[in-house]
């Protein structure tokens, strides 16, 4: 009953498509995201959120079943080996699709929220956290150096205080000159899109450090893993702690400070 409920309501696959597609030619910021949401995960996640619509599965409901599934992924990563890194970025490339998939079910149901937005932050803060002290353990396996679970802790405090500053929603790839950078050649755009995506995002790091793992073929004695370990930690560190408070910082001298001035007489 409550599918057939759903079945009647539902527009058809053309107009869900057009409606609720971000990549839409009619959205102006269609180009805005990580490479593989932009080329095919945004385009693949229709078809699944048509499917979830029609028996009415809610877009908190998938951004559950998101975070589940990249914990899942940070998890198996502890375990030192390049097949859990391939699980990795398995499981994050799924799990993108359904972020992208719990936006539209938000529109397509009316329920867009405060409590939805800060719900899908929240997630993403959990999952880049859980997998910068995840990568630490795993490295701390490998090595026995106790310095890697410091640095993995680091990662994840930096994460979740850099988010905490709201005052400072830019973040560095927002600034003027980088965006200057972004308009002068496709070349530029796209390695600063790349970079972007390395920092930011899970499964695009893997991919990386997997790609890395092919210097260690020609040139088995550099440490690939432990030098993007900690390169990443000291990006994550100086982005979202060191420059975010600077920002914040300097955007509060823009803020009216009111105090007491005494009674008045």
């Amino acid at each position: 009953m409550l599918v057939h409920k759903f079945m009647k309501q539902m527009p058809s696959k053309q107009v869900f498509y057009e409606l609720y597609n971000k990549n839409s030619p009619k959205n102006p910021k269609k180009k805005i995201g990580p490479v593989d949401a932009k080329l095919l995960l945004r385009d693949l996640s229709l078809p699944v959120a048509y499917s979830l619509a029609k028996i009415g599965v809610s877009a908190n409901t998938v951004t559950v079943a998101f975070l589940i599934i990249s914990l899942i992924g940070n998890t198996l990563f502890i375990i030192p080996s390049i097949y859990t890194l391939l699980v990795l970025i398995i499981l994050g490339e799924f799990a993108q699709l359904l972020d992208c998939v719990d936006g539209q079910l938000a529109r397509f149901h009316g329920t867009t929220s405060l409590y939805g937005r800060y719900f899908d932050k929240l997630s993403h803060e959990l999952i880049n956290g859980s997998f910068l002290f995840a990568f630490g353990i795993r490295v701390f396996l490998e090595t026995h150096n106790p310095l890697y679970l410091i640095l993995g802790g680091i990662g994840a405090f930096s994460v979740a205080f850099g988010q905490d500053l709201v005052i400072s929603k830019n973040t560095f790839f927002h600034q003027a000159w980088v965006i200057n950078l972004l308009t002068k050649s496709r070349i530029s755009r796209l390695c600063v899109y790349i970079f972007q995506g390395i920092v930011t995002e899970v499964r695009i790091f893997g991919i990386f450090l997997l790609l890395s793992f092919a210097i260690n073929l020609i040139l088995p004695k550099i440490p690939v893993e432990k030098i993007s370990f900690v390169s990443i930690i000291i990006i994550i560190f100086l982005e979202n702690t060191i420059y975010r408070v600077y920002i914040t910082l300097n955007r509060l001298k823009d803020i009216e400070n009111k105090s007491w001035k005494g009674w008045k007489t």
